[in-house]
């Protein structure tokens, strides 16, 4: 009589699996190329990314809080920044690398969205809210 074997509760054989890379199972290794830059686009999901730091050159440099038309958006103190997915190096459990790219533009962009997507509280001189 054989014995059944023994089962992984989930999250536990996903903690013990390693994927071809020699990483966790739940580490995501983009290794993004221009070309490939589509394809890996559409294979990262939004709880994959968002709520995690941003890391470039081994430096903490923000926090992830958006994806939007193919941009990861990220906050960096005040400011907020737009970046392209295909910047993205590598994902893992609480960071998300980042390789350069180009500030000024990054900065336009995540101010853009900021204006986009917030609905700002108007108040008078009484604190009294102002309805437009």
């Amino acid at each position: 009589m054989s014995r059944p074997h023994p089962l992984h509760m989930t999250a536990q054989a996903e903690k013990d699996a390693v994927n071809e890379h020699g990483m966790p199972a739940g580490t995501v290794q983009a290794d993004i190329s221009r070309g490939q830059a589509q394809d890996e686009e559409k294979k990262i999901k939004k709880q994959d990314i968002l709520c995690k730091f941003v890391v470039q050159h081994n430096t903490r440099i923000g926090e992830t809080i958006s994806i939007d038309s193919g941009r990861l958006v990220f906050k960096s103190g005040a400011e907020k920044l737009s970046i392209p997915m295909s910047s993205i190096t590598s994902i893992n459990e609480d960071n998300v690398m980042v390789s350069d790219f180009a500030r000024d533009e990054a900065l336009k962009l995540g101010e853009e969205w900021y204006r986009r997507t917030t609905n700002a509280l108007k108040f008078d001189d009484k604190g009294m809210l102002i309805n437009d």
